[in-house]
């Protein structure tokens, strides 16, 4: 018998685990009370993973023996496995007082007050393990853990490269060096220890996701997914490798797919508050801001000290319009995490739209003193300073660029602020450079994306739109919307000044500023679900509208006369009663805005789309349409990082737009001869006091004095706008008008021409 257990345990230490269990097996066959072969064969099944059957094994092993420490000290392990962890103590501590000194139970001992959460006393352990065998390399690496955990990143990495000189050959040391240096943004070290670790043990799936972490961070975004999937595959429960995929996928803009890494993650380690906030952070992107504000909350519930989650839930707030929330958010994130570089960066945007400019820029350099490489600190440090930015600093943003570690998506950003900088120097060439490179990283992203703008599509619907609301139209719906004069639009395209006039109308107290609301198009979108689609669809189909208005962009007619009807072929057949219905329910969500204002303003642009609906609805709004240049427009959108408008990155799309936008605002001006107001951003830059007067008096408002509106003015820090709480400087920049010249080799400005009614101005 002797001798059949020696030969187990020499195939059990070389890794011959089958041939070990089954000669452990065939002992207890002949003799079920053998302890040693019990014990042995508990051990087995805790490498093997079965660790719940190693336990069984192990006590029956206790029951035979009970004062052998090292069966004490394995069933710890075992314990310890199945998160049995005060159990798993009471067994390493019985292990210690039956053999004080027993190294291993000691070691044993701190790894489960670790997993306690207890990472002083836990510290201690591996401290009086050092102590009584000093070149126990495995717990020189067990205390750089803890040491990490309590936050004493110094003596942890001392720790672990003790463990390394020790132990050259001990991956999970260099493993852990390494993902603790890529921590502190050493990576040229971080990259060596961890290439070190997957080397020595390849099929380790921790090794292989700290190293994926490594090359994530320096750009090598293909090798980091292999790394993560290899992971996975040796390890498809292990949440952090999902995780990790997700947040790669994330930096790619590859939202979708970075969703279903963060949910898979989040199944596995449902009370992840590091996953939860990462998969609120992805669904923000797509604009699921409900959905992704009730995960931070849910992350902060998990942990409220975890910084990210606040920090990303004042993001939310900020795009939600609630900017003394958002505040309040990024303020916590900071003192919770003062060293969390993203928490400072957006602090420091948040401060900047209260106008505590100074404040903001102080943020940002703290951000880059955290972390040279953060982007969007540079991006603040940009959008505030301009063609005044340090050479220190645009040299630092030029360096990032010329180097590979960036996300598409960053370096389109830091393209973009770039453009500015050079603009604001005269450096037009320059600003032409970065711009240019700005929109094929961004017009690339949206590809990736599925969200290529299709031009025809929206000649189409503006086809349609003309179409539909003709002069017979307003005959026959003339009296049927309700009579409130509390909505006023401001619309118009994308950079022509509507921001200034929402500031300009607000500067009157009984006007509220409310930005850009979606309520128009959310009616307009709903038609088809409250007329009953199909009805109307079979309206449209006898008289054969649906046929004319539905075609290819070749002219031929397409065939599929069995389709839901549209929001405009809704509008083709609707009658008084719907438009009151959709009209009461617009004032509805309107007036908790401001429930004493006489006016509230939209400032969404593109509701030049909807006038024809908007006049129906309420026949007795206001509308002022903003114009500009078309050719300084056309610049202005070029050189703007936006997140939403997916046109403006292709000159072709971008010139389609704005000559289909002169195109239907010349329609609204037959159709609907002074029903609106139009605004010239020359003028407004020239004269905005008489501007904001003509504003005044066209929404219906008494004057106010020249006093009080510059004081309004001057001083619009949000008190009556619902989102940005600060916009516009003075003085408005005057250098803006007529820029497109600096830009002679931009394709199709000349092209594009000027809208109806506008001089041509210098």
């Amino acid at each position: 018998m002797a001798d059949e257990l020696s030969i187990a345990l020499e195939h059990h230490q070389h890794g011959r685990l089958n041939e070990a269990a089954s000669v452990y097996q065939a002992i207890l066959s002949r003799q079920p009370h053998h302890a040693d072969a019990l014990h042995l064969l508990g051990v087995l099944c805790h490498q093997r993973g079965e660790s719940r059957r190693a336990v069984e094994l192990t006590e029956r092993a206790i029951g035979l023996v009970p004062n052998a420490a090292a069966f004490h000290a394995n069933l710890a392990e075992a314990l310890r496995a199945v998160n049995e962890l005060d159990r798993a103590a009471a067994c390493c501590r019985t292990a210690l007082r039956l053999q004080p000194t027993f190294v291993e139970a000691a070691n044993n001992l701190g790894l489960v007050l670790m997993a306690q959460g207890q990472h002083v006393a836990a510290s201690e352990q591996f401290q009086r393990a050092i102590k009584l065998r000093p070149n126990f390399a495995l717990a020189h690496n067990n205390l750089g853990n803890a040491q990490r955990l309590a936050g004493e990143i110094d003596q942890a990495l001392a720790g672990y490269r003790r463990a390394i000189h020790l132990a050259p050959n001990l991956a999970d040391a260099h493993s852990n060096l390494g993902q603790l240096l890529f921590e502190q943004h050493e990576l040229s070290a971080a990259l060596q220890h961890c290439r070190e670790a997957v080397r020595l043990q390849p099929n380790a799936p921790e090794a292989l996701t700290n190293l994926g972490n490594v090359l994530r961070c320096l750009g090598q975004r293909d090798e980091a997914k292999h790394c993560y999937a290899e992971a996975i595959r040796l390890a498809p429960k292990l949440a952090t490798a999902h995780n990790n995929l997700g947040q790669t996928l994330h930096e790619e803009s590859d939202f979708v797919n970075a969703i279903q890494a963060y949910r898979t993650a989040l199944r596995l380690e449902p009370q992840s508050a590091r996953f939860t906030a990462n998969l609120a952070s992805a669904l923000a992107e797509l604009d699921q801001l409900a959905e992704a504000a009730a995960l931070y909350r849910e992350a902060m519930q998990l942990d409220p000290k975890y910084a990210e989650a606040h920090s990303g839930l004042g993001s939310v707030l900020q795009l939600q319009g609630d900017w003394h929330g958002a505040l309040h958010a990024h303020q916590q994130a900071v003192q919770l995490k003062p060293s969390l570089a993203a928490a400072h960066t957006k602090l420091g945007q948040t401060l900047d739209e209260f106008g505590d400019h100074t404040q903001a820029i102080d943020c940002w350099r703290e951000a880059l003193r955290l972390n040279p490489e953060q982007v969007d600190a540079i991006v603040g440090l940009v959008s505030e300073l301009g063609g005044e930015l340090p050479d220190d600093d645009l040299a630092v943003a030029e360096s990032l660029l010329a180097g590979e570690k960036l996300a598409e998506s960053s370096r389109c950003k830091l393209h973009f602020s770039l453009a500015h900088v050079r603009d604001a120097r005269q450096e037009f060439d320059l600003a032409s450079q970065h711009a240019n490179e700005a929109n094929r990283l961004r017009l690339k992203l949206w590809r990736q994306q599925g969200l290529e703008y299709d031009p025809l599509a929206h000649e189409r619907f503006v086809d349609q739109v003309i179409e539909i609301f003709d002069h017979d139209y307003f005959d026959r719906v003339r009296g049927w919307g309700l009579s409130s004069e509390l909505p006023t639009f401001v619309v118009g395209l994308p950079r022509s000044g509507k921001s200034l006039v929402e500031v300009l109308l607000t500067a009157h107290p009984q006007v509220f500023g409310a930005d850009e609301l979606t309520y128009s198009f959310e009616a307009f979108d709903a038609l088809p679900g409250l007329m009953n689609s199909n009805s109307v669809a079979e309206q449209v189909r006898r008289t054969g509208t649906l046929a004319r208005r539905e075609s290819y962009g070749d002219g031929q007619e397409c065939p599929s006369y069995d389709k839901r009807a549209t929001p405009l072929d809704c509008v083709s057949c609707w009658d008084r009663e719907t438009v009151q219905q959709i009209a009461a329910g617009y004032l509805e969500r309107l007036r908790p805005l401001d429930t004493d204002a006489s006016r509230i303003v939209d400032t969404l642009p593109h509701n030049y789309l909807l006038i024809g609906f908007l006049v129906t609805l309420f026949p007795q709004s206001r509308i002022v349409h903003c114009r500009r240049d078309p050719r300084d427009i056309a610049l202005a959108c070029w050189m703007k990082n936006f997140q939403h408008i997916r046109w403006a990155s292709d000159w072709s799309h971008l010139v389609s737009r704005i000559k289909a936008h002169q195109r239907l605002m010349d329609h609204w001006r037959r159709v609907l001869p002074g029903t609106f107001l139009e605004v010239d951003y020359e003028e407004a830059v020239a004269d905005w006091e008489a501007v904001a007067q003509r504003l005044i008096e066209f929404v219906g408002l008494d004057e106010i004095p020249r006093e009080t509106l510059v004081e309004q003015f001057t001083q619009s820090t949000g008190a009556k706008r619902r989102k940005r709480p600060h916009q516009i400087r003075l003085p408005l920049r005057l250098e803006f008008v007529g820029r497109w010249r600096h830009y002679p080799e931009l394709p199709s400005l000349n092209c594009i021409g000027e809208p109806e009614g506008v001089s041509p101005r210098t």
